[in-house]
């Protein structure tokens, strides 16, 4: 993974002390790699992962999975930011006490999009800007061709894809 080596080291550290938190939020812009990063904890914590859609239905039938499986599992729930306040307090009973092998991650774009409550309960991670070395790096590992102009202009790997998909 490009760029977040400081959420990363967090990370680390936080499962090397048995701390990582069993619900947490990940926030950053479209394309910034809150559904990467998310994949690089499941992967520390050596645990299975189910993405998950923010619709009402999906969310009480992952909230029951939550609640039957023994074995370690990160639930991340996409676009958490465009839930309806229905789906929030769906989710928000579960965020209170997660079971201990659950590890529930929100993504979203905006904090001022996700209840108090839901905040109140969650460790936030946020994502980083991306520098221009690493946005340069994301460009030749995926051989991607940008122009300095076009570099000055994106903030984030996804700018990047969107731009480069554009002009395919």
């Amino acid at each position: 993974m490009i760029g977040q080596k400081t959420l990363l080291d967090e990370f680390r550290q936080l499962n090397e002390k048995n701390r990582f938190p069993h619900f947490c939020i990940t926030c950053g812009k479209l394309g910034s790699g809150k559904h990467t990063i998310s994949l690089e904890i499941a992967k520390l914590l050596d645990s299975d992962f189910i993405l998950v859609d923010n619709k009402i239905d999906n969310i009480r039938d992952t909230i029951d999975m939550i609640y039957n499986t023994a074995k370690p599992t990160i639930y991340i729930f996409e676009n958490a930011d465009d839930m309806s306040v229905n789906a929030k307090n769906v989710l928000l009973k579960v965020c209170e006490e997660p079971p201990k092998t659950a590890y529930i991650i929100l993504l979203v774009e905006s904090l001022d999009n996700v209840l108090d409550t839901i905040k109140s309960r969650a460790q936030i991670f946020q994502l980083t800007p991306y520098t221009k070395q690493e946005l340069t790096d994301f460009t030749q590992l995926n051989n991607y061709t940008i122009t300095k102009e076009e570099l000055d202009f994106v903030e984030c790997p996804g700018d990047i894809i969107r731009l480069h998909t554009k002009s395919c």
